[in-house]
């Protein structure tokens, strides 16, 4: 059997420093990944915002425009008929717009997924595994 002796000991703590430093690195990295997961997010996010409210902007104008066109064009006996028509095509568009918003909430990545994805490896390391 072996003693420990002074000789063995700064090994012990220059192994210890290495990992306490290797796990302060790898925090370290993750902090960066979930800062830059939720930069990302947050981009998404204003883009939504921006396209959303000049859709809507939009939508508005076009509606305005299209009424006073019914309303000037189309003879009397069938402006009923005529603004009936544009009301279900304006609908459809924004029935349209609704479906493609709903497409992207679900098949956008989640939230954080790059940092809980290399979490999940790290922990998998740190078990023994592959």
């Amino acid at each position: 059997m072996a003693i420990d002796t002074e000789e063995d000991r700064p090994g012990l703590l220059a192994s210890l420093g290495r990992l306490i430093g290797s796990t302060v690195g790898l925090v370290q990295t993750r902090l960066e990944l979930l800062s830059n997961d939720m930069a990302i997010e947050h981009s998404r996010r204003m883009r939504l915002v921006i396209v959303g409210a000049a859709a809507i902007v939009f939508l508005q104008a076009g509606l305005l425009m299209g009424a006073i066109f019914l309303v000037l064009v189309v003879p009397e006996s069938a402006r009923a008929m005529a603004v009936g028509m544009a009301a279900l095509v304006l609908l459809g568009a924004a029935f349209g717009c609704a479906l493609w918003v709903r497409h992207w909430f679900k098949t956008r990545p989640p939230f954080l997924a790059a940092t809980i994805g290399e979490l999940r490896k790290d922990l998998e390391k740190l078990r023994g595994g592959p």
